[in-house]
């Protein structure tokens, strides 16, 4: 919602004229598709013991994401 609200606000700073319908136009562009939020349709287990007993028991493979360091990259 901060991030529409941020938009109409810069496009109204921008002299751009809004209309009642721009605000739902912009909110379906920003706002995530169901396409897009497939992910969350997966049932992940925080750990990995329980993920390889699931992932067994289901007969499918597991992916394991391991990283090193800071998530954004800041060292």
């Amino acid at each position: 919602m901060t991030l529409v609200l941020s938009l109409l606000g810069w496009l109204a700073l921008a002299g751009a004229d809004l209309i009642p319908g721009d605000i739902d136009r912009i909110q379906t562009r920003v706002w995530p598709q169901p396409t897009e939020l497939s992910w969350e349709t997966i049932p992940w287990t925080p750990a990995f013991g329980e993920g390889l007993e699931a992932a067994n028991e289901a007969r499918k493979p597991v992916l394991l994401w391991v990283m090193n360091g800071h998530p954004l990259g800041c060292t």
